[in-house]
């Protein structure tokens, strides 16, 4: 078993040994042959590792996400019992003709509000209480396929990458350069 190294320190180390490798002319002496493997090995490690490590926190999500979900069908149905709870004192008050209900510890008090606005033939309202709303949005689509082409003021494609895992099969062999751990 070797050293437990970050992958930051690996990546350093590889770096280190192909100046080794600049400056010996590309003679792998028996010191660059020894921190090759030592190397490759902790690359290795690292690599099934993060593996291990990136699929348990994928499943932690998954886990989590469906306990979010089954809180907030909770939440909801509490904030239901709740609300239907206080349509009923309300109710209860406005069918006895009281504005004020007590118990022991609590009270509760009706209190007049503005009122609830129903608007039912919004064509009918005035334009007076009427605003124009515009919204703008850029078509990410299409302004991603003319940078493919040409130059676009205001915009830019960057490159990136997306991280892929597999198994690693010996059947099966890329056809990009692939780093031999």
């Amino acid at each position: 078993m070797t050293e437990n190294k970050s992958l930051y320190l690996i990546v350093n180390e590889a770096m280190h040994l192909e100046q080794m490798l600049m400056e010996s002319g590309g003679e792998i002496t028996p010191e660059i042959d020894q921190a090759l493997s030592v190397n490759s090995q902790a690359l290795t490690e690292k690599v099934d590792g993060y593996q291990h490590i990136i699929e348990r926190f994928e499943a932690l999500c998954e886990h989590y996400k469906q306990r979010a979900e089954f809180f907030k069908t909770i939440s909801g149905q509490c904030k239901a019992a709740s609300d239907r709870l206080k349509e009923n004192i309300k109710g209860a008050m406005l069918e006895m003709g009281v504005d004020e209900l007590k118990g022991q510890d609590m009270r509760f008090k009706l209190a007049p509000t503005q009122g609830t606005l129903i608007i039912k033939e919004p064509e009918m309202v005035p334009v007076d209480f009427k605003k124009e709303v515009v919204t703008t949005e850029i078509d990410k689509k299409a302004l991603k396929e003319a940078l493919a082409s040409r130059e676009v003021p205001g915009a830019e494609l960057v490159p990136g990458f997306s991280l892929r895992s597999y198994a690693n099969t010996p059947e099966k062999k890329s056809k990009k350069a692939v780093a031999n751990v």
